[in-house]
Parts: C-alpha cells; structure tokens; sequence
C-alpha cells in the first residue's frame, strides 16, 4: 500500500479510550506525512477531512478484527488537503455506534430577507448587551444603528471587546440572549439596512 501509513485497529482502539479516560481535550499525531487529530467534543479529522463520529465505541463492532490493520491514507503535509480514497469506507464502518468524540453542532446562519443583513460575532466569547450590569442594552429592537456605533461586548480571555456596527439601518431582531456564550462567526443581529 504504497503512499498509506498502517494503524494497527487495537492501537487506534487505545489511544482513544486513553484520551477518553483523560481530561486531555486535543490529540495531534503526524507521522512520515500522516496527521491525525483528535478532539473531545468536535469532529475527528484526518489530513483535513473531516469524518463524521469516528470513536472508539464505533470500533466495537469490529472486535474480532482488533489486530487487523487499518489503512489511513496519507497525503503529504505540504500538499493542499483532499479527502484520502479509502476514508468513505471507514466512516461508513465507524459513523454507525453513539459518540465518545462528538462532532461540533454547526448552527445554519438563519435565512435572511432581502433588505436584512446578519452582524456575526467576530471571536468566540460571552455577549454582553450592555456596558455593565443594570446599564440598558446598547441597543434594543427598533433601534436606528449608524456606522461605528457599539452593539455589543464580547468578553474573551477577560478583555471586553466591543463589536462596532458596520452599516447604518434598523435592529430587526437580536440573535443571542445576554451573558450566553457566542461562537466565531454566530449570527448576533438581523439589520435592516437603510
């Protein structure tokens, strides 16, 4: 199996229940151009791609093959990332049995109405609508926004970003509850634009 690195099952079978019994959150592997990497709560990914619940428990069903070799294909680390030949066939043996490594929720921007534009967090942290406990919101629903105005803060890692309109129009609706945890990229506000 030229241009493949050989994982013996029992091994990978390990190194999965070893994280597992760990409070490690993140594993990363690379070996002669294969890189492995293993998240607790998100998606496995193999040369990025992404497999779909690749876990340890989904390795069960296959028990009596434990000593058996499984083929992870490589692509070589400065090569741009393609999905390897053989990993269709391997998600659908390991995608059937519940997850230990869950993949992360991807929440779909909500549709958007002509007229409307969505604001997105700029940084995964917790959203404040207002400069401080008690204070009124920066902004509320029917609120005239202009370019530069402070809609928010996100704290992250104990700095209190603001996030600053970019447009000028109308609040249509606000996407995210105060003091909830905001992820890169979430939709925020819905903005009519003016």
């Amino acid at each position: 199996m030229k241009g493949a690195e050989i994982m013996n099952l029992k091994e990978l079978k390990e190194l999965i229940e070893a994280m597992n019994r760990s409070a490690i959150t993140h594993f990363e592997m690379e070996q002669e151009g294969l890189k492995l990497s293993l998240r607790k709560d998100t998606a496995l990914q193999i040369n990025g791609a992404q497999a779909t619940a690749m876990t340890m428990s989904a390795l069960s069903p296959v028990a009596a093959a434990a000593n058996a070799p499984i083929a992870v294909a490589a692509v070589p680390i400065a090569a741009p990332p393609t999905a390897p030949a053989n990993l269709p066939a391997a998600t659908a043996m390991l995608a059937a049995a519940p997850a230990a490594v869950t993949p992360a929720v991807v929440t779909p921007a909500p549709a958007v109405e002509e007229g409307i534009t969505v604001i997105k967090s700029p940084m995964v942290g917790v959203f404040y609508e207002a400069p401080q406990p008690g204070a009124p919101p920066f902004v509320k629903i029917g609120d005239q926004i202009s370019e530069g105005q402070v809609l928010c803060i996100i704290e992250a890692m104990k700095l209190m970003n603001e996030v600053q309109a970019e447009i000028e129009g109308t609040i249509v609706d606000i996407l995210i509850k105060n003091e909830e945890m905001a992820e890169f990229g979430q939709p925020l506000f819905k903005v009519k634009i003016k």
